[in-house]
């Protein structure tokens, strides 16, 4: 393998029929692993789930337990870790899985951020859920060449839904090639 390749993408609890059409899209893709974020235990989320076991993908789906959560999925030969029962508070916001590359294994953690308004029983809960996660990743042990078998590198993806609009500038490159 010359190159990893990711893609975050939100799928927004899809029904089953958009779930569907999302998995065609899904799979039309060549990134080797697909961070899904804002899955909830649903049809759609569960069609999703299950189509690519089927086709042989690894995936990662902990039970979001009524809240929103996160699914990884991936092609190339991975160990899901149950990374989310480390943060505890909210568990099925975050899914992992280790991949075994050939320069070692690989952590990668999907994490779902918790949001809706700016309320202060909202920005408590994600605060809450941030501490938790900062002490879940300070926890793993440190990785020395000499274990690395042991203690994998970490890629972790964050979905951090904006409460705001931000306004952003494209580089004058990629504002001509979207016009």
């Amino acid at each position: 393998m010359t190159g990893l390749s990711f893609l975050t993408f939100n799928i927004g609890n899809p029904s089953a029929d958009r779930a569907g059409r999302q998995l065609a899209w899904l799979a039309g893709r060549d990134e080797h692993v697909l961070i899904l974020t804002e899955t909830k235990a649903s049809a759609g989320c569960q069609l999703l789930a299950d189509a690519f076991r089927a086709a042989g993908w690894v995936t990662a789906f902990p039970a979001p337990d009524g809240d929103y959560g996160t699914m990884i999925v991936s092609r190339i030969p991975a160990d899901p870790v149950p990374f989310g029962d480390r943060i505890g508070y909210l568990p099925g916001r975050a899914a992992a899985v280790t991949l075994g590359l050939p320069g070692g294994p690989l952590l990668v953690t999907g994490l779902y951020v918790p949001s809706r308004d700016a309320s202060p029983g909202k920005t408590e809960r994600k605060r809450r859920w941030l501490a938790a996660c900062d002490t879940a990743i300070a926890a793993a042990p440190p990785r020395s060449a000499a274990r690395r078998s042991q203690h994998p590198r970490t890629r972790p993806s964050a979905a951090l839904p904006v409460l705001r609009p931000v306004r952003v500038r494209l580089l004058p490159r990629l504002g001509r090639a979207h016009r």
